[in-house]
């Protein structure tokens, strides 16, 4: 053809039409923009992935869905695709799938970003509290003070003796004191050692959820939404700041019990002390429960904690709206209850039910009313105290002034 004498591009033009019905006939039924982009198969992979997922739900009417044709059926519904091209719809499709997979990307990321946190750092009680050289500094001097008390303390008993009043034994304090001793001197080893066996077992405790997180099958707390508008990353939004606004009492919580343990373990050698005598031994047996409801604390909340976490990743991911919706609603209730624990939980663990900063503010403002309140009756009872006194003053000067 190229060497035809009429020349190329006069033999062409004059063929015009018989080649470009050929080249449409050969490349129309095997080409288009979305299959050379990669677009078609990657729908047929979203469709495939949802259709896995709905089988592992409950609901077996999801089973009989055939996503594909639901994916396409919402493209064609909207007006604005409904006269387009089909490479045009397969390319908005997968752009808009691709939006709202990334938003619940971002989303489930975040969610176990908290629940990592959570395991890994705020149920974990720190044990360089306990290891710095100021703590056992603070319990020396403290263990010094602590002999010195209980020698006064002995005095004390020995005078109620004398009198017959009711006291502790000087059998029972020689036996009692060297036990208060050696506590309080081995206060830094104890709490340090028994802080790292205890977040070894709530570590374990933590670890029986995380191969469900660790699960390959189990990628998110949601599936692919098939939500395609802006109600999905609304939803999704409101869902972040919702954990986000939980999440804040649940530390404030947890900082409080740290610092609790702190002190409890600052002021054993006082504790200790209280333990010689009978008449103190009520102030040691306080502190021993209240040290062992903040340890036992973190082992109920890590209980507590690996059940949400098997519940929110294992369960099946929805893949219908009610069913995200529903399951948002899961994970907020779950955060709140870690926040705003329940009474079963608070009388196995001891816990106060005023754990967040809501809670802690009502509380302040019920003891400011209270002290208000008390004030109130002082003032009125030494008005009444002023009034009598004067009344009597006045007898008196009246009874002075007639003699």
């Amino acid at each position: 053809m190229i060497f035809n004498p009429k020349g190329f591009i006069p033999l062409v033009a004059e063929h015009k039409d018989e080649i470009v019905s050929d080249v449409i006939d050969i490349a129309a039924p095997h080409f288009s923009i979305s299959e050379w982009l990669g677009i078609k198969s990657k729908i047929a992979e979203i469709a495939d992935n949802l259709h896995q997922q709905a089988l592992s739900t409950p609901d077996t009417t999801d089973d009989k869905i055939d996503f594909t044709k639901f994916l396409y059926d919402h493209v064609n519904a909207a007006p604005l695709t409904h006269y387009a091209p089909e490479w045009f719809k397969e390319i908005i499709l997968y752009t808009v799938a691709l939006v709202n997979t990334s938003t619940h990307s971002a989303i489930q990321w975040g969610f176990k970003s908290v629940y990592q946190f959570v395991c890994d750092v705020v149920l974990m009680t720190p044990d360089w509290l306990f290891e710095g050289s100021w703590f056992s500094d603070a319990i020396i001097k403290f263990t010094t003070v602590n002999v010195s008390l209980v020698t006064i303390l002995t005095m004390i008993q020995g005078i109620k003796c004398i009198f017959n009043r009711k006291h502790t034994s000087m059998k029972n304090i020689l036996k009692r004191f060297p036990i208060a001793l050696s506590v309080s001197a081995a206060t830094p080893l104890l709490f340090t050692q028994g802080i790292k066996w205890l977040n070894k077992l709530t570590h374990f405790i933590t670890g029986l959820a995380g191969g469900e997180i660790a699960s390959k099958d189990v990628v998110s707390i949601f599936s692919t939404s098939i939500m395609f508008d802006f109600l999905n990353v609304l939803l999704m939004i409101i869902f972040l700041i919702l954990v986000i606004v939980q999440f804040f009492p649940l530390i404030t919580f947890h900082g409080r019990r740290w610092f609790n343990i702190l002190i409890q373990g600052i002021v054993t050698p006082f504790s200790m002390s209280c333990y010689v005598f009978d008449d103190t031994r009520h102030y040691f047996d306080t502190w021993l429960v209240s040290l062992k409801d903040t340890c036992k604390k973190q082992l109920i909340y890590a209980v507590f904690v690996s059940l949400l976490g098997i519940v929110l990743f294992a369960t099946p991911n929805p893949t219908t709206a009610t069913g995200v919706i529903s399951k948002m609603i899961l994970a907020i209730g779950g955060i709140h209850t870690l926040a705003h624990p329940p009474s079963v939980l608070t009388q196995l663990a001891g816990t106060d039910r005023g754990s967040g900063m809501l809670e802690s503010v009502k509380d302040m403002n019920s003891k400011r009313i209270a002290v208000w309140n008390k004030a109130k009756k002082m003032k009125i009872k030494s008005e009444n105290v002023a009034i009598k006194s004067a009344g009597i003053l006045g007898n008196v000067w009246r009874w002075m002034n007639k003699s």
